[in-house]
């Protein structure tokens, strides 16, 4: 026995276009997965110890020339002071 639905495809385009958020930064961290990555190739023998230490002070360099390339958003707020964590840009 074949059914067939049809189903309305939903798109939130519109609304995020003209929801104000003109620019939205997302930053995921996935420093955490990568050394775990590293540990489980050592400790499965993939990784002698130089091997592992190399990749270890590649990616700490990786990772930190990757932050200093990363904006802080709100690093360019100004606290009001009315509200508690209430952030406005500076006038």
């Amino acid at each position: 026995m074949r059914t067939s639905r049809r189903t309305k495809a939903v798109s939130s385009a519109p609304a995020i276009e003209k929801s104000g958020n003109c620019h939205v930064f997302v930053y995921v961290d996935t420093s955490g997965v990568a050394y775990a990555l590293l540990y489980a190739l050592r400790a499965t023998g993939h990784l002698n110890d130089r091997q592992f230490r190399e990749a270890m002070q590649i990616l700490r360099q990786l990772y930190e020339k990757q932050r200093a390339a990363i904006p802080n958003p709100a690093s360019d707020m100004v606290d009001t002071g009315t509200t508690p964590g209430h952030l406005v840009p500076p006038s």
